[in-house]
């Protein structure tokens, strides 16, 4: 040990004497705070691997995996090695202080609400132990969790609030006054909202709508369940006897979510019905074909609520909106119309075709 910090104060002189730095507490404190760097650095060797590569886990899964950890001093003190999955809400609150002169600052307050927990502990003291002692090398820990059908879907990203944010996380648990080890994993979970047993999101729906100057958009779209990826299959007619100028139609389908007391509001699509440009036509009947994006950022529609000591309110709904841009002041007018947003059926190894190679071991 003596050698171990007469080694370290001989190549901090060496640096110090490079800095030109010569008070004695300058140079105890420099040497302390390597010490401390470098025992830091030196066990920032933890991984999480999961079984599944997969961008999306839905809650008919069990996530399973290894954590690794390399070990890099000689001993290691910890009270508890373990992981965690987390599941937690983020929104922000705002707040306003006076500075005294008869002005005021707002502040953002970002907030987290952990809705879920699952804790599963690795290493552990015997009973009457404080610590375990863990030497110098590699370890490995597997682990498993369960994914039930009552959580609800990540959305956003973990970064954006407001977010519904899935994570593992491990946690070194070392004795008090020193750091605890973390490293953490971000996960995007997804609940299985099927269609097949809603028969109201296989009906056609109706819409009608009209401005100050007459002019009448109605239409029928062919359902209001869909799928990532689906088409929506919809037909509008519009009433214009005054035969004013329409300069365009433009649909939207947009993401609307309640997370906690956020109200959060994202497109995710949008364009300019191509047929219905600068029209003055008394009437117009089109039918038009728009493909839902099929992509992982697309969380199904879900409401989930929980009423405990510290209760978790989640809405995530899903609207297509028309949007009639007309000729002259205060003519625009739009519609909106939810829509509900399934996740894929679950293929069943049974279902998928057979392999390459089977194929020609029976030939």
């Amino acid at each position: 040990m003596l050698f171990f910090f007469a080694e370290r104060e001989r190549k901090g002189l060496i640096l110090l004497r490079h800095l030109n730095i010569n008070n004695k507490r300058g140079i105890f404190f420099f040497l302390l705070i390597g010490i401390v760097m470098g025992s830091c650095s030196s066990i920032q060797q933890i991984t999480i691997d999961l079984h599944q590569q997969n961008s999306i886990h839905f809650t008919d899964e069990i996530l399973s995996g290894f954590v690794h950890w390399t070990n890099r001093n000689d001993k290691i003190r910890a009270r508890e090695i373990s992981i965690s999955l987390i599941g937690e809400i983020g929104y922000t609150t705002t707040k306003t202080l006076s500075n005294g002169r008869g002005g005021s600052t707002t502040l953002t307050e970002y907030r987290h609400s952990p809705f879920y927990s699952s804790k599963m502990i690795f290493i552990r003291p015997k009973i009457g132990d404080e610590f375990v002692v863990l030497s110098q090398g590699h370890y490995s820990w597997p682990f498993q969790f369960d994914l039930f059908d009552i959580l609800p879907p990540s959305i956003n990203s973990p970064q954006v609030y407001p977010h519904v944010r899935y994570f593992l996380q491990v946690i070194i648990d070392k004795p008090r006054f020193q750091f605890n080890q973390k490293q953490i994993r971000f996960l995007t979970i997804y609940p299985r909202v099927a269609l097949d047993n809603h028969y109201e999101y296989f009906q056609q729906a109706t819409f009608a709508t009209q401005n100050r100057k007459d002019i009448l958009l109605r239409g029928k779209i062919n359902k209001i369940g869909f799928l990532p990826g689906e088409s929506i299959d919809f037909q509008i007619e519009i009433d214009n006897p005054k035969e004013i100028l329409i300069k365009n139609v433009r649909f939207i389908i947009f993401q609307s979510s309640i997370i906690d007391i956020n109200h959060y509001r994202q497109v995710i699509f949008q364009t300019n019905l191509p047929t219905i440009q600068n029209c003055k036509l008394k009437q117009i009947r089109e039918e038009f074909f728009v493909t839902l994006p099929d992509k992982d950022q697309i969380s199904p529609s879900f409401h989930y609520q929980r009423n405990t000591s510290t209760p978790s309110f989640i809405l995530n709904r899903y609207f297509i909106k028309l949007i009639v841009q007309v000729q002259g002041f205060l003519t625009n007018f739009d519609i909106s119309l939810p829509i509900f947003i399934g996740t894929k059926p679950k293929i069943d190894d049974d279902d998928l075709p057979p392999s390459y190679e089977s194929v020609l071991q029976n030939k």
